[in-house]
């Protein structure tokens, strides 16, 4: 015959979410006592998620796609498109740090309303040329830059309707550049204060420019970042960029190729 005489759960040892209880046995056999342990463990696995982060602004950043594609280190779907498209909407802090989720959550798309879904294709195309997976640009960017802040951690939904809203907001770039700054691309080199200027005499407000190389070693225009308030308002994000500073050295060219 056996009897359980106690059982008893180990004081701070159970790992996150697991219970573990030791049993002590207690067998009579023949008129003697004899002793045994045993244990057993209890698991519940959550599911991961990344900690709410702050921010104090949001950035939806555009990019020329020919200067993404032209680098030589990417090879892009063609044709590639001849507007401003959207690289992700970011979360910032006052000091410039872009801070970062650590998530592997995967969108569920078919809670888009397809208005929406039709939008992201259209301001949001995922430029790198891949096979059946149109949707890995938008994965990344809501993983990294949209999964642990609020209000979009629990509503990655909202996340995509914002940037497509704030992307519509914006307009048309190239068609600003051209009808406030007489640029366009055309693989000339233009000063950067150029750029600010057209869209500052447009929007009044002054955006963050970001430049990078061509094949060759050539400066050239590659994004424009748009800064909005936690109210979603648009607001100057100050003439800060990688393309040089066009405060203390306003002449810096940046080509802008040709589409």
């Amino acid at each position: 015959m056996a009897m359980e005489a106690e059982a008893t759960t180990a004081p701070d040892m159970a790992l996150a979410d697991t219970d573990i209880n030791w049993h002590r046995i207690v067998h009579q056999i023949h008129g003697r006592t004899y002793e045994s342990e045993s244990i057993t463990m209890k698991v519940r696995v959550k599911a991961p998620s990344s900690p709410q982060k702050e921010y104090d602004y949001f950035s939806l950043v555009l990019r020329w796609p020919k200067s993404f594609c032209n680098t030589g280190s990417v090879t892009c779907t063609s044709p590639i498109p001849d507007y401003f498209t959207v690289h992700g909407l970011w979360p910032q802090l006052y000091n410039g740090q872009i801070t970062t989720c650590y998530s592997t959550i995967r969108v569920n798309y078919s809670e888009l309303d397809s208005s929406v879904f039709n939008d992201m294709k259209h301001y949001w195309p995922d430029l790198i040329a891949r096979h059946n997976d149109r949707e890995r640009l938008w994965n990344h960017e809501y993983q990294k830059h949209g999964s642990c802040f609020s209000p979009f951690q629990t509503q990655s939904r909202f996340y995509f309707e914002k940037t497509v809203e704030m992307a519509k907001q914006i307009g048309n770039v190239t068609d600003m550049l051209l009808d406030k700054g007489k640029i366009q691309p055309d693989d000339r080199k233009y000063r950067l204060r150029a750029f600010e200027n057209a869209i500052f005499g447009h929007l009044k407000f002054i955006p963050r420019l970001r430049c990078n190389y061509a094949r060759g070693g050539i400066l050239q225009l590659h994004e424009i970042a748009f800064c909005f308030n936690r109210n979603w308002a648009l607001m100057s994000c100050g003439r800060n960029s990688n393309c040089g500073n066009s405060q203390v050295q306003p002449r810096p060219l940046v080509m802008f190729p040709r589409p």
